[in-house]
């Protein structure tokens, strides 16, 4: 921004000082770009000269102005004073970094925690277990024979060959156990749920996990109506009851 000079400058002009033993040779830095020294008894200002700089910091910010008015798309344009190469160039990557950098800082950061995944899955069974398990079984009074009509729902497209026999026995919690015999029998599950104090969902999550294993699919399914048995098990599951009733 300018070639730097030393001229000399009259210190506290108008003030009177009188050194019988004036300094001869000193020098005074006041900041990187100025500094002041003595020099013979002179003093002198070591620094950029005001009017040369003056200009160029001018056209500097204007040339700033006018590309930022062009990267945000300003509707005022700004006329082109600057013409070296490499200045106007320099500017413009200065603004894309910054831009850039603003952007990435304002993007929201999302960290996701792998290791924690195991212990979510250990909270999650231990809260299911605890819903289901150590459940008192309800007053025989809170069930009814009543029947639970549920609308009609689409029946799946039957599959070209019946699922196989299961080949492990049917291990479930007894009120999961429960629940299901009553959705088959279309008795009032609904006031099961209450009795017990356990969200549907939770109930139809623990039924299906406990027999995944031996259907490898879900057996029941919520709708809008509340939940349904899939009709490709319905005699499997209500055999499978009925037996150990017996």
């Amino acid at each position: 921004l300018g070639r730097r000079r030393r001229v000399g400058v009259f210190l506290f002009p108008s003030a009177v000082f009188y050194n019988p033993h004036p300094p001869q040779n000193r020098e005074v830095p006041i900041t990187p770009r100025r500094s002041y020294a003595c020099v013979n008894g002179v003093w002198m200002v070591d620094t950029y000269p005001y009017a040369q700089t003056k200009q160029i910091f001018e056209e500097i910010c204007q040339e700033v102005d006018r590309q930022l008015r062009l990267y945000l798309k300003y509707p005022h344009k700004l006329k082109q004073r600057v013409y070296n190469g490499e200045v106007v160039q320099r500017i413009g990557l200065a603004i894309e970094e910054y831009y850039k950098a603003v952007e990435e800082a304002n993007r929201p950061k999302i960290e996701v925690n792998l290791g924690r995944l195991d212990s979510i899955r250990q909270d999650a069974a231990s809260v299911r277990e605890a819903l289901l398990d150590g459940v008192e079984e309800p007053d025989a009074n809170y069930i009814t024979a009543e029947d639970n009509p549920v609308p009609s729902q689409p029946q799946r497209a039957a599959t070209p060959t019946p699922p196989p026999a299961p080949s492990e026995p049917m291990r479930m919690p007894p009120t999961a156990r429960k629940f299901l015999a009553l959705v088959l029998s279309g008795a009032d599950w609904r006031g099961y749920l209450r009795a017990t104090h356990t969200p549907l969902g939770v109930m139809v999550e623990a039924v299906n996990t406990a027999l995944y294993p031996v259907f490898q699919d879900t057996v029941l399914e919520e709708g809008e109506a509340g939940v349904k048995v899939v009709e490709d098990y319905r005699e499997e599951l209500a055999n499978a009851i009925q037996e150990e009733a017996e």
